[in-house]
């Protein structure tokens, strides 16, 4: 139970910012989405989008290997931390640009060598994924790369609260619930609670629910081939178990064709 002085509010996406980075680094190599496959795409001396950049785990990642990034982030309360941990890396600064933008719509008066979209795909509704490909399309080069991950139909419709992650920082013990429930057949109703624990007792308490998008791999694929994108590599190219993928589900794919013809 939680003690008197527990504060509880409900609040959006934001609220993630505070929790995201400790419960990544409790996990490891294994925390989703996955640091080293984004990055390892990026080569030296070429120009990277990163939409729905968030802290900045993968978009700092990347212009370590001299690639500059531009991060696309619409979450005050992410791009704050991003740009808190680019203030200690001053090699760096010449190398990140940090923008409020949020897909599926957006504009930069740029060409990329590299699209990612990592963890991001789950907040696109998938009447809005034509909109997202048609958007990266115009932002890319010929040949440019294009990885993204959460293409899987192997996704839990429905679970009870659940235990998700569990770390401690000095004296205080960080917990994330969650639970979840079908919406339809292309979502997920998500319910998460992050909570701060002090002395055995819950002292805050950030509780957010919203919407999963679920992007089944053949459909996401299709529509890739009609904006010109060929994909070539990941994981959700090839039949699962019947369980969602450890690595969220991954596709790569190259613009093959700049000279489609696209409808309005």
């Amino acid at each position: 139970m939680a003690c008197k002085d527990t504060t509880t509010s409900w609040v959006g996406y934001d609220a993630a910012a505070a929790y995201y980075d400790i419960f990544a680094a409790s996990l490891g190599g294994a925390a989703l989405p996955r640091v080293a496959f984004f990055a390892d795409l990026a080569q030296p001396k070429t120009r990277v989008l990163d939409v729905g950049s968030g802290t900045g785990r993968i978009a700092l990642a990347i212009a370590e290997r001299s690639a500059e990034v531009y991060c696309l982030e619409p979450s005050p309360a992410m791009r704050a931390v991003l740009l808190s941990k680019l203030a200690a890396r001053h090699r760096l600064h010449s190398l990140v640009t940090v923008l409020d933008r949020a897909a599926p719509v957006f504009r930069v008066d740029r060409r990329f060598d590299y699209a990612c979209l990592a963890g991001v795909l789950q907040y696109i509704a998938v009447d809005q994924r034509p909109i997202l490909w048609r958007t990266l399309r115009e932002h890319m080069q010929p040949g440019g790369l294009l990885a993204l991950d959460m293409v899987d139909d192997k996704v839990d419709s429905e679970w009870p609260e659940r235990l998700v992650n569990d770390t401690c920082v000095g004296d205080c013990r960080y917990t994330l619930h969650c639970s979840g429930s079908a919406n339809g057949r292309d979502q997920v109703i998500v319910r998460m609670g992050y909570r701060t624990w002090f002395d055995g007792q819950v002292v805050s308490e950030d509780l957010v629910e919203r919407f999963r998008f679920i992007h089944r791999p053949v459909e996401v694929m299709a529509e890739l081939e009609d904006f010109g994108f060929q994909v070539f590599d990941g994981s959700a190219r090839h039949p699962s178990s019947g369980l969602p993928r450890a690595d969220g589900g991954t596709l790569v794919a190259r613009l093959v064709d700049s000279s489609v013809q696209l409808g309005t």
